[in-house]
């Protein structure tokens, strides 16, 4: 309510001091209940609304492990109860298997309960769960390079002789499985042919293993484009974490009448 004046007072005239008193009794109790409506409504916003940060007020991050002997998921557990945004330096304790530095959201529902999503700088995504305070394990969300190409990393026509080699787009310990190369029938002096399709695989264990070499069995017609008559063929290759190189025999005999045509992850 606005205040309104009980005394008029005017230049030359006497006052009381009851009329002074009367007129800031008034002044104080409208202060005094401006305060209090102020404190409900204060109190009513906080029973209403969520004030718990997610991120500090400059916009980074609210729980942190920036020493390699830092472990992150004891750092979420500690910051108790609620949503956080988080980083972690490369080779800190409990990251995901990449071991490179991550940054993510965290939401604890309850101290023992909760979950974690995090992207790696490869652009890699992993979630956890705390399960009855314990951490499931990181998990890799499966990503693919593009939708558009359904997970092609090479296309082209070879027939991947020894002085002929193939660098997909993607490193074979990239992939959420290995390489899948697609070969199709080739006719020499004239092209390749969408026929004869024929695939083999190259698993992710392969690029920890020695460099060796592997063979892939084809079966083509030489002769003519038609199954009778078809006889099985050898591609031999050596591949690398990031290369597939080829063999002399590949462009030579029966051997020519196959082309690798595209490489993709699987």
């Amino acid at each position: 309510m606005p205040i309104q004046r009980l005394f008029k007072f005017q230049r030359g005239k006497k006052i009381s001091s009851s009329e002074v008193n009367e007129e800031l009794d008034q002044l104080v109790s409208q202060s005094n209940q401006i305060e209090s409506d102020y404190k409900k409504a204060d109190d009513d916003f906080k029973k209403t609304a969520q004030l718990s940060k997610i991120t500090a007020d400059n916009g980074d991050i609210t729980i942190s492990a920036s020493l390699t002997t830092d472990d992150i998921l004891q750092k979420i557990i500690s910051k108790g109860r609620g949503y956080n945004t988080f980083y972690a330096i490369a080779g800190s304790k409990n990251i995901p298997p990449s071991k490179l530095s991550i940054r993510g959201i965290s939401h604890l529902t309850t101290p023992t309960f909760g979950w974690v999503i995090a992207f790696d700088s490869d652009n890699q995504v992993w979630t956890n769960y705390l399960n009855n305070s314990s951490w499931r394990g990181w998990k890799k969300l499966s990503t693919q390079t593009s939708t558009d190409d359904q997970g092609k990393l090479w296309t082209g026509v070879m027939y991947l002789n020894e002085d002929q080699s193939v660098k997909p787009t993607k490193p074979l310990s990239k992939c959420k499985t290995g390489w899948m190369l697609a070969w199709s029938r080739y006719v020499p002096g004239s092209g390749e042919v969408n026929s004869f399709w024929g695939f083999t695989f190259v698993p992710k264990a392969f690029a920890t293993l020695s460099s060796g070499g592997m063979e892939h069995i084809l079966f083509q017609n030489p002769k003519s484009d038609s199954v009778a008559g078809a006889i099985p063929i050898m591609k031999y290759t050596y591949c690398t974490d990031t290369e597939i190189k080829g063999h002399a025999n590949n462009g030579s005999g029966d051997e020519r009448y196959a082309a690798l045509r595209n490489v993709f992850e699987f």
